[in-house]
């Protein structure tokens, strides 16, 4: 218990060091500090409840592949660039929906004939 709290002591660009530094709960500090805000970010944009936590999940997801293959480049702050990833992440979500409802209407339409 004491280790993760520590943890929260850390600003998130420490965190992403002692990440790189194998410290795993140093990215579970990230996660549970960032979660609501993305949480609130993702429904912003998608209002479907569901859609916005699977959107979460896969910025993390996106976020962690990012790490591992240490493409993360501190130049600004990293809520700032967990929500681009996030935006990205919504963005492609809702194009597979309006893709899904498309594809669904025209087969709808086929049958219907």
């Amino acid at each position: 218990m004491k280790e993760k709290l520590a943890y929260n002591l850390h600003t998130d660009a420490e965190l992403i060091v002692l990440y790189y530094d194998g410290h795993q709960l140093a990215f579970d500090a990230l996660v549970k500090r960032h979660a609501a805000d993305l949480k609130s970010y993702c429904l912003k944009y998608i209002k479907d409840k569901d859609d916005s936590k699977d959107a979460c999940q896969d910025t993390w997801v996106q976020v962690l592949k990012m790490f591992l293959e240490k493409l993360y480049k501190e130049s600004g702050k990293f809520i700032e660039w967990l929500r681009s990833i996030a935006f990205h992440v919504c963005q492609e979500i809702i194009r597979k929906k309006k893709k899904q409802k498309t594809d669904n209407d025209e087969s709808k339409m086929e049958h219907s004939d």
